[in-house]
C-alpha cells in the first residue's frame, strides 16, 4: 500500500477512536459559556463584520455544530439545562428570578465530583449567583459579582478578563488532576459598551464590539491553557446560553420570543488531541446534549432518563424535534408564555397566535405557514400538547435580587401564575414592552415622574402587568405621592398573591417612612416566611421608631443571620442599633469589614456607612473624655466624607451640626444647614434642617425652615428611604 494511503488510514482510525466512549477517561473538561452570543454573528458561522481570531482558532481544532439550540433564551434556566441535561419543564428553573435548582437533581459537575474530579466555576453575572442552587455541585464557585441596584449599568458586570483570571488561578492549582471547570463570560450582554479599541472600531455595531472584546479574553485564556499543558489534553466545549434579538422580529434583547436569533447558539466541541478537528455537523443539536457527550467521552454512563444524546452520534441518530420555551412574558407581563418545537426543517411556536415556519425555505422566519400547511402544524401541535407545562409559581425574591436584576435589564417582580394561559401574544405587544423598559431606564436615572407617566397607561391596558404596577408604586413613592404608592402596592398584592412578598416588603418600607409603625410591622410579618432578612430589617426600624432599642437590635441580628453572607444594608442596620444601645465600639467593629472592602475597591461606597461610623465615633468620644478630641476629629471627617459621597443624605449634615455644637463651633452650624437645604431643596430637606435647629436649641431658625417646607416642595426621590430614626 502506498505510504500516503497508510497515513490516510491511520488518520481515519484516529478520528474514529476519538468518538468512542471512554477514550478520554480522566481528561480535563473546560466548559466556556459566552452569554447572549448569536451564532450568526460569528465568522465561524459565516458572519464577516467582526474579527474573532481566538474563536476561529478554536474552531479549527474542534467540531462545529451548525444548528445548535438552547431550551430557553434566559441565562439561569439555560445554564441549569446545560449542567443538568434537562429542559426547564423537568428541572423546574423557569426564570432568572424566583426559582432555585433542587439539590436532588443530578448535575454534570456533581456526578464527576463523586468520581474524583475537582470541580470549579467562575461566573460574570449575578444572574448565575450560587444561591440559585448552581453552586452546590461545585467545590469552588466564584460568583463574586458586586452589583447594586443604584449603580450605573456599565458597572454591574464583572469584566470577562477578571473572571478569566480567577478561572486560570483555579485551573493552575488543579491541572495535575482530573477536573471540570465552567467559565462564564457576560459580554456581549446589553448594555453594549465594549472597551477601547473595540468601542471605536465598532462604533456603529457595539454588540459586535463586545464580541471582539470577549474574543481577546478567550484568546488569552486559551493561550494560558496551552502554556499550562491543559489545552491539548482537554475536552473543551464552547457555547452560548442564548442569542440576542437585535430588533429582528421586534425584540431588541431576549427572553420574550422564540425565533432563531435568540434560540440558536454557537456550539464547538474540541476533543483531546484535536481529533475530528475542522468537522461540521449540520443535524440539529441542543445544549442538553453536552451532559451525555462529556460523560461518554470520559467513560461514564449518563443518568437514566436524560433526553439528550451524545453529540458525537450526530447525524446518525434519529432526528427528534427540539423543545424550547419562555414563560418570561407570562410571569412578568401578564401575557402568554410561548413553547416551541423545531426539527430539521420546521419551527412551530405555540401561543395565542400559533406560527409555523419552513426554516429551509425561510430561515428568517417571515412567512407563517400555519394555515398553508395545516398538517405539519397539527402534528407538531399535538406532539407539543403531550408535553406538560409543569409551571410552578416563583418563590419570593429579595429587594436586593430584584434591584440587581433590574439593573441588568431584566423585569423582576414575578407575577401570579394563573391556571390558564393569558391571551395576549407577546409578539403583538412588543411596543408596550419597549415602553416598560424605557420606564425602568428612566426610574434608574431618577426620572420618576417621566417613568410614572409611561407606566400609568400600561397598567390600565394590562391590569395583570405586575412589573409595571410594582414599578409605578416605587416611582410614586419616590415622588412623595405616598398614598398613591400605597394604593398601587395594595393592588399589586391583590393581583399577585403568590408573589406578594416583594410588594409587601416595599409597602412596609413606605409605611415606616410614613410613620405608620403598626401597618409597617403587619406588612413585614406577612412577608417574614418568604423574605426574612428584609422583613426583620423593617421590624427593626419599627422597633427603633417606638424607642424599643433592644428589640431593634434583636431584629437587626435576625436580619444579618437570615442570609450568608449577609446584605451590607443589614450589617449597617445592626451597627446603627448597637450604637443606639450604647455600644459604639461594637458598632465600629461590626462596620470594619465593610469599610475595608470599600477601601480596597472590592465594592462601591455604601450610603450611610460613614454617617453611622461618624455617629458611633461621636458617641464614643462622649463616653470617653480622654479620647474625646481624637474621636471627634475622626467623627467629623466621617460625616464630611458621607456628605461628599452622598450629598442628599440629610442625616450626615444633622450629625455634623450636632458635633460642631458639642465642640463649641456654633458659628459653623448655619452653613452646614444651608448646605443641607442646597443639596436637598425639598420639603423633607427643610424639615430635616428644622429638626436639627430644634435639637440645637434654635426655635427661630427651626420655624424659618418649617415655613420653607410649607411652600409645597416635593420630597427628595433619594433620601426618603433612609429615614432610619
Amino acid at each position: 500500500m502506498p505510504s500516503f494511503l497508510v497515513c490516510l488510514c491511520l488518520a481515519a482510525l484516529a478520528a474514529c477512536a476519538g468518538s468512542r466512549s471512554g477514550d478520554f477517561a480522566g481528561a480535563p473538561v473546560v466548559l466556556i459559556s459566552v452569554d447572549t452570543l448569536r451564532a450568526d454573528h460569528l465568522p465561524v458561522y459565516g458572519y464577516r463584520a467582526v474579527a474573532t481570531p481566538a474563536i476561529d482558532a478554536l474552531r479549527r481544532d474542534a467540531i462545529l455544530f451548525e444548528n445548535a439550540y438552547t431550551s430557553v433564551p434566559l441565562t439561569l434556566p439555560a445554564h441549569t439545562s446545560l449542567l443538568t441535561g434537562l429542559p426547564p419543564d423537568r428541572h423546574g428553573v423557569r426564570d432568572n428570578l424566583g426559582y432555585r435548582l433542587d439539590g436532588k437533581i443530578e448535575t454534570l459537575p456533581g456526578l464527576l465530583r463523586r468520581h474524583g474530579y475537582a470541580t470549579g466555576a467562575a461566573v460574570s453575572a449575578y444572574v448565575l449567583r450560587g444561591s440559585t442552587g448552581l453552586a452546590a455541585s461545585f467545590e469552588s464557585y466564584d460568583d463574586g459579582v458586586e452589583i447594586l441596584a443604584d449603580q450605573p449599568l456599565a458597572q454591574i458586570r464583572r469584566p470577562g478578563r477578571q473572571t478569566a483570571a480567577r478561572a486560570l488561578q483555579w485551573i493552575e492549582g488543579h491541572r495535575g488532576q482530573p477536573f471540570v471547570f465552567l467559565l462564564h463570560l457576560y459580554e456581549p450582554h446589553a448594555p453594549y459598551q465594549p472597551p477601547e479599541p473595540f468601542a471605536a472600531r465598532y462604533r456603529e455595531r457595539p454588540y459586535d464590539g463586545e464580541i471582539a472584546y470577549v474574543d481577546t479574553v478567550l484568546g488569552e485564556f486559551l493561550d494560558r491553557l496551552r502554556a499550562l499543558g491543559v489545552y491539548d489534553r482537554a475536552i473543551v466545549v464552547f457555547l452560548s446560553d442564548h442569542g440576542e434579538g437585535l430588533g429582528d422580529h421586534g425584540e431588541k434583547e431576549h427572553g420574550v420570543l422564540l425565533y432563531q436569533e435568540t434560540v440558536r447558539v454557537p456550539l464547538l466541541l474540541k476533543l483531546p488531541g484535536a481529533l475530528r478537528r475542522g468537522e461540521t455537523v449540520r443535524a440539529p443539536a441542543e445544549l442538553l446534549d453536552v451532559f451525555p457527550t462529556v460523560l461518554g467521552l470520559l467513560g461514564r454512563e449518563p443518568p437514566a432518563g436524560l433526553p439528550g444524546r451524545s453529540l458525537l452520534a450526530l447525524p446518525a441518530r434519529p432526528a427528534k424535534p427540539l423543545y424550547s420555551e419562555t414563560f418570561y412574558p407570562y410571569l412578568h407581563l401578564g401575557w402568554s408564555g410561548l413553547r416551541a418545537l423545531r426539527d430539521e426543517r420546521f419551527l412551530y411556536i405555540e401561543g395565542p397566535d400559533p406560527e409555523l415556519y419552513d426554516l429551509a425555505a425561510d430561515p428568517g422566519e417571515h412567512k407563517n405557514l400555519r394555515d398553508a400547511d395545516r398538517r405539519t402544524a397539527h402534528g407538531l401541535r399535538v406532539e407539543l400538547a403531550g408535553r406538560p407545562v409543569a409551571l410552578a409559581p416563583p418563590r419570593a425574591s429579595s429587594a436586593e435580587e430584584r434591584g440587581k436584576l433590574a439593573a441588568l435589564g431584566y423585569l423582576t417582580s414575578g407575577g401570579s401564575v394563573a391556571p390558564a394561559a393569558r391571551a395576549i401574544d407577546p409578539k403583538r405587544a412588543l411596543p408596550d414592552l419597549e415602553s416598560l423598559t424605557s420606564a425602568y431606564r428612566l426610574a434608574a436615572q431618577g426620572e420618576n415622574a417621566r417613568a410614572a407617566a409611561l407606566l400609568r397607561p400600561l397598567v390600565e391596558r394590562y391590569p395583570g402587568m405586575i412589573d409595571a404596577r410594582f414599578q409605578l408604586a416605587s416611582n410614586l413613592g419616590a415622588l412623595g405621592r405616598d398614598e398613591e404608592a400605597l394604593a398601587e402596592y395594595e393592588r399589586t398584592i391583590a393581583l399577585a398573591p403568590m408573589a406578594a412578598d416583594g410588594p409587601r416588603i416595599e409597602e412596609g418600607r413606605l409605611l415606616v417612612r410614613m410613620r405608620r409603625p403598626d401597618q409597617a410591622a403587619a406588612a413585614a410579618r406577612a412577608a417574614l416566611a418568604g423574605q426574612p432578612e428584609e422583613a426583620h430589617e423593617i421590624l427593626a426600624r419599627v422597633a427603633a421608631a417606638r424607642q424599643r432599642i433592644g428589640e431593634a437590635e434583636a431584629e437587626a441580628r435576625q436580619a444579618v443571620a437570615a442570609e450568608s453572607p449577609p446584605r451590607a444594608e443589614a450589617v449597617l442596620l445592626l451597627a446603627e442599633t448597637q450604637s443606639l444601645n450604647g455600644r459604639p465600639r461594637e458598632a465600629l467593629d461590626t462596620l470594619q469589614p465593610l469599610a475595608e472592602r470599600i477601601a480596597k475597591g472590592e465594592r462601591p461606597p455604601l450610603r450611610g456607612l460613614d454617617f453611622t461610623r461618624g455617629d458611633a465615633l461621636a458617641r464614643l468620644g462622649d463616653a470617653n473624655a480622654a479620647n474625646d478630641a481624637n474621636a471627634a476629629d475622626t467623627a467629623e471627617a466621617a460625616f464630611r466624607r458621607e456628605i461628599a459621597l452622598f450629598p442628599r443624605d440629610t442625616r450626615a449634615y444633622a450629625g455634623l451640626a450636632y458635633l460642631l455644637a458639642s465642640r463649641g463651633r456654633t458659628g459653623e452650624i448655619d452653613a452646614v444647614l444651608q448646605a443641607l437645604a442646597a443639596a436637598s431643596p425639598t420639603r423633607e430637606g427643610y424639615l430635616a434642617a428644622a429638626a436639627a435647629a430644634d435639637r440645637l436649641g434654635n426655635p427661630a431658625a427651626a420655624a424659618a425652615w418649617r415655613r420653607r417646607a410649607a411652600v409645597g416642595h416635593t420630597r427628595s426621590p433619594l433620601s426618603g428611604a433612609l429615614d432610619r430614626r
